[in-house]
């Protein structure tokens, strides 16, 4: 989905479009956790011969396991781009202004793909491997937010989703809240203007 921005920043530094690899099983239960991704996407890396630092840049879920890398990895993180990023205390804010749809529903979990459904069920377990806000030091953080809901989900539900990255952009030493006006969750797609700038902006902090 980031392949558009990524044409659009050619030349701007070397560029590597992750996606997820069908073959990998999760760990020893099966499921995939933020830091099963991240020891896994460190690994590829460096196998494909690509050095640090890196910055990173995560969509939805995504998002989530960007944290983690630069919690497992920090000194290998120059930057972090997180494009309306499901963030670690989503969830609990979530149920708390008794919303719905906090998590994958039923129906969507049964039409997922097998790997995407080791990462659900990861879900739970990730948040522990996130650092808070405050942990990421000095890296530069670039938190992108859609505004407008996606199909099926409330006005109410997404001001709680804009709450949440609100106040993570605020609890981080070296970051930054962009709201995507008039966007839906995917903002690469929608707004890519905007992405394409925020990553020119970061890169610039990063070096």
């Amino acid at each position: 989905s980031f392949r558009a921005v990524a044409r659009a920043l050619k030349g701007a530094a070397p560029m590597v479009l992750d996606e997820r690899p069908d073959w990998i099983k999760g760990d020893a239960d099966g499921r995939r956790s933020g830091l099963d991704v991240a020891r896994d996407l460190h690994a590829r890396l460096a196998t494909a011969g690509h050095t640090p630092p890196y910055v990173l840049v995560g969509h939805s879920l995504g998002g989530t396991y960007a944290l983690a890398y630069a919690t497992a990895y920090p000194d290998e993180v120059a930057g972090i781009l997180l494009v309306d990023a499901r963030l670690p205390g989503f969830e609990a804010s979530c149920k708390a202004a008794g919303q719905k749809t906090c998590t994958i529903p039923d129906l969507i979990y049964a039409l997922l793909p097998a790997v995407q459904k080791r990462e659900v069920d990861g879900m739970a377990d990730t948040p522990a491997q996130v650092a808070p806000p405050q942990g990421y030091g000095d890296i530069p953080i670039t938190v992108i937010v859609a505004t407008r809901p996606s199909v099926g989900l409330s006005a109410s539900w997404q001001a709680v989703w804009i709450k949440e990255a609100t106040r993570f952009a605020a609890g981080l030493k070296n970051g930054r809240l962009v709201k995507a006006e008039g966007s839906r969750h995917y903002v690469q797609r929608q707004a890519k203007a905007l992405v394409v700038q925020e990553l020119r902006d970061l890169l610039a902090r990063a070096n």
